[in-house]
């Protein structure tokens, strides 16, 4: 038994797609963007420890060290960065097809071309359940067939 054996698929495909060289790179990269964050989070407990020259509630203390923290990605879904109803109404409306669903539909299309290519139907059904199923920005749903069911 090998120790690539124990390796999360994720972990596999990194290895399978990227020379060890980029792979450092990549792991130093994030190392680094760590320790920032960590730097960041630090000088904020300080401040706070010090008595910090702000008179902060704790909502606003939680969202100083969520800053220093860095960005955070919103989860798909999370209404934060969608436009206002009020703007939506001014949009002629358009349906909606993720990336995920339409790229779905290319890679099923490409089982017609490449019927030897026995991963792709994996493929098809991997990209439908990634779908964030409302567009970011508006909230449209994603008109997709594979919803329906």
């Amino acid at each position: 038994m090998s120790r690539y054996d124990d390796l999360s698929p994720r972990a596999l495909w990194f290895l399978q797609n990227f020379d060890e060289l980029t792979l450092a790179e990549m792991c130093a990269a994030n190392k680094a963007a760590s320790q920032a964050t960590a730097e960041r989070v630090r000088h904020v407990a300080d401040l706070i420890e010090n008595g910090a020259p702000w008179a902060a509630s704790r909502a606003d203390t939680a969202a100083r060290v969520r800053g220093a923290a860095g960005p955070q990605e919103n989860p798909p879904g999370d209404r934060r960065e969608q436009i206002p109803a009020e703007v939506l109404a001014l949009l002629s409306p358009r349906s909606y097809l993720s990336t995920a669903c339409d790229t779905a539909r290319r890679v099923d299309a490409a089982t017609i071309r490449y019927p030897e290519r026995a991963d792709l139907p994996a493929w098809v059904e991997r990209l439908h359940a990634r779908c964030r199923l409302t567009h970011k920005f508006t909230g449209t749903a994603c008109y997709c067939r594979c919803h329906a069911a």
